[in-house]
This record gives structure tokens, C-alpha cells and sequence, in this order.
């Protein structure tokens, strides 16, 4: 599950917030290690910030790579928690 939001401090170019960050939404829906997972995506400016959980930092990784991906999106800011990493020995 990806959740997208804006801000209410748009740019000139307001009208292409959504689209950034539907895109953003999109490309983290269509990664299947990704879309699964509770990740808030939220736009200021050109960048991007990445909340949420995932159970790997590998996930974590993967949603910051993705998201700087994008065309426009300049920056990532991920605060991603991992709630529990793979331990195989366990």
C-alpha cells in the first residue's frame, strides 16, 4: 500500500504536483518488493519524502532508488523505518 500526498507550499508549477508524485506512486506500486508496503510519498519542491515502514533495509533501499527514478524528482529524502530486517539464522 503506497500512499501519495502533496503540500500546500506548491511551486509556480503546482499543477504538475500530483503528477510527480502519482508517478512516484506508480513506480513504487509496480516494484513488487515495494507494493505491499505501507509508503507515504510526500512532494516539496522537487524533492520527495519518503515515510512509512518496510521489514528490510534491502526495501528501504529499493523505494529511495525507485523514487529518485522519477523525472523531476531532484532529491529523496527516506525516512523509511525497518520494523524487522531477515535474520536468516533465526
Amino acid at each position: 500500500m503506497v500512499l501519495a500526498t502533496g503540500t500546500s507550499d506548491y511551486p509556480a508549477s503546482a499543477s504538475q504536483v500530483p503528477t510527480l508524485i502519482c508517478r512516484v506512486q506508480a513506480e513504487l506500486e509496480r516494484n513488487s518488493y515495494l507494493s505491499h508496503r505501507p509508503i507515504q510519498c510526500v512532494r516539496e519542491n522537487e524533492t520527495v519524502v519518503l515515510q512509512g515502514t518496510v521489514q528490510t533495509y534491502f526495501e528501504k533501499q529499493m523505494a529511495q532508488t525507485v523514487a529518485a527514478g522519477v523525472d523531476g524528482i531532484e532529491r529523496v529524502i527516506n525516512k523509511i523505518e525497518v520494523t524487522r530486517d531477515h535474520d536468516p539464522t533465526s
